[in-house]
């Protein structure tokens, strides 16, 4: 009620004075009463912000310090050191664990793979009271590490195990009886071998009919070639021609032409004939299912024959 009290006596000034005076003022009389401290009625916003503001800093202050969150994160150090005690597995016993100062010998075949699960199994051992030997012969554990994937290292393994299996027999009775183990990967056989009831004849058959499509195809792809420049990398004489030579283009496919004088595009207007290891540039003219056949154009090289084909 203040404010407009004091608006309504500038009216009444304003109307017995000029315009520009009247303004000044005006202006004056409103910064004379807006420089009223805001305190003096206080928004009900403003007194709810304040007092949430004084009860944070109240329980700040009163709250818990930096110290008590790091005692809190830290981990006692007997639980660090303290390793982890796993149950042995279900087929073996705490005493069949125990090495008891046996000897294992290690044999590794096979990649880089078997070498580091060598190591890891030998960790293993040695954590449970075996010791290691270079020597067959006083082993009481033979542990073979090796990849049989293939039938070649298979039979390898087998042949391996036959020797050990007569080392095995001869060993005293008096001494601890020899363990043989294999650690590794072994492939899967099939748990049945299909029967082979197909009849000789059939087979001739589906073999002769299976030769018969790949032609048709074959030949069918490679006429599409007939009329385009290839670039052939020459190898040599023909084997059914003397007269002419072989190459493959990059299709891998045997390329046969006469063996001529061409020109070379590297130096004009001199006449050379191809050797093995050359590129030179063959227009193809006729195909079958196993080779192109074409007359030579010119000796060339990898960054000239772009321009060409």
């Amino acid at each position: 009620m203040h404010h407009l009290q004091c608006i309504f006596q500038v009216q009444r000034s304003l109307r017995c004075v000029p315009l520009a005076s009247g303004s000044c003022l005006l202006l004056r009389t409103c910064r004379t009463h807006s420089s009223f401290p805001s305190t003096a009625c206080p928004s009900p916003e403003g007194q709810q912000e304040h007092g949430v503001r004084k009860d944070f800093s109240s329980r700040l202050a009163t709250g818990p310090t930096f110290q008590h969150f790091l005692r809190s994160a830290s981990v006692p150090q007997e639980k660090l050191l303290s390793p982890e005690v796993e149950d042995p597995p279900p087929y073996l016993t705490v005493d069949e664990l125990l090495g008891r100062q046996r000897k294992v010998y290690l044999e590794t075949y096979g990649c880089q793979m078997n070498v580091n699960d060598t190591e890891i199994a030998w960790s293993i051992l040695q954590k449970n009271g075996y010791l290691r030997t270079n020597n067959l012969q006083e082993a009481d554990v033979i542990l073979l590490i090796t990849c049989s994937i293939r039938e070649k290292a298979e039979q390898t393994i087998w042949n391996r195990l036959h020797q050990l299996k007569v080392l095995k027999t001869k060993r005293l009775r008096s001494r601890v009886p020899l363990r043989i183990g294999i650690l590794g990967i072994r492939k899967t056989r099939a748990y049945h071998r299909l029967k082979d009831d197909v009849p000789e004849e059939v087979k001739l058959r589906r073999l002769e009919e299976l030769i018969t499509v790949f032609r048709e195809e074959a030949t069918k792809a490679n006429k599409t070639s007939v009329g385009c420049t290839q670039l052939v990398l020459v190898e040599g004489l023909s084997k059914r021609s003397a007269t002419d030579l072989c190459g493959r283009n990059d299709g891998n496919l045997k390329v046969i032409f006469p063996d001529v004088e061409m020109e070379d595009v590297t130096n004009s207007g001199l006449r050379v004939r191809a050797q093995p290891g050359d590129y030179v540039l063959v227009k193809i003219t006729s195909a079958s299912s196993q080779t192109l056949k074409g007359h030579v154009l010119c000796r060339t090289t990898l960054k000239d024959s772009s321009t060409y084909c």
